[in-house]
């Protein structure tokens, strides 16, 4: 992976500061088939090219050797103040393939610092809806159980903000399964439809018709529950100060 970060370095001109898995690896439901989804943030590394009357390419995409795609730092700065989910999903992923000077250590103290919980709560909510949705319309039972699984770790990060009070790595389902509400109905629906996936197995359809259920369930309880999350701090001051420095450190990996 570090000869791949280099090659896109030296072939788009740009210094890679953070860089992780997403997708299915990074929620830890992958098969031995699945790709690789890698996701980065990155600077150039002329300063003259911030400075040029054209913006520089914001987004680099590949699709191999993995599905990829990076960030300009500056791109990701400003979604960052409205409070972007990618983001948020990026800097908590387990599995860290560049953290230069840390910055993925700073990525989460700001998100932590500013986000909105009501603008990712209102997020994840209309993702739970539209994937239930998509369920429902199902006529393929292995898409509708993927689809299933989508809605349901959507309503569980709605969840973990209304619990936790705050943002860190505890929304997110994978970290779940080791804390001490191992056996709520939803994390036990959620781990069943996981090890479906990773097995390529069905569930019966009486298992189907109970997450389901739950999943409506849980819908009626957090749309209200959206409503008193807060709606973050600013955050402009402290990303265009991180983005001078980060302009002005070459820096090395952690």
């Amino acid at each position: 992976m570090e000869e791949w970060l280099k090659k896109i370095e030296t072939d788009h001109h740009i210094d890679v500061l953070f860089a992780c898995e997403a997708g299915s690896r990074a929620w830890g439901y992958h098969s031995p088939e699945s790709d690789r989804d890698i996701r980065y943030i990155y600077k150039y590394k002329e300063l003259r090219d911030y400075l040029s009357i054209d913006d520089p390419p914001e987004v680099i995409d590949h699709s191999f050797p993995f599905d990829s795609q990076g960030w300009d730092v500056k791109k990701a700065f400003r979604l960052m103040r409205k409070s972007n989910p990618s983001l948020l999903e990026w800097s908590y992923s387990p599995i860290v393939y560049r953290n230069r000077d840390g910055f993925g250590n700073k990525l989460r103290e700001i998100i932590k610092y500013g986000y909105s919980p009501y603008s990712l709560g209102k997020h994840y909510l209309n993702l739970a809806k539209r994937n239930l949705k998509d369920a429902e319309g199902s006529s393929n039972l292995a898409g509708r159980q993927k689809q299933l699984l989508y809605s349901l770790r959507s309503l569980m990060i709605i969840k973990g903000l209304s619990e936790n009070q705050e943002i860190s790595a505890r929304l997110f389902p994978g970290c779940m399964k080791h804390s001490s509400d191992g056996t709520s109905p939803e994390l036990a629906a959620y781990l069943k439809l996981v090890n479906a996936r990773k097995n390529s197995s069905l569930l019966f359809p009486g298992e189907v018709e109970e997450v389901m259920e739950l999943i409506h369930c849980l819908l009626n309880c957090l749309e209200e529950t959206v409503e008193d999350f807060g709606t973050g701090k600013q955050m402009t001051e402290l990303l265009d100060k991180w983005f001078w420095e980060s302009l002005e450190s070459q820096g090395k990996d952690t």
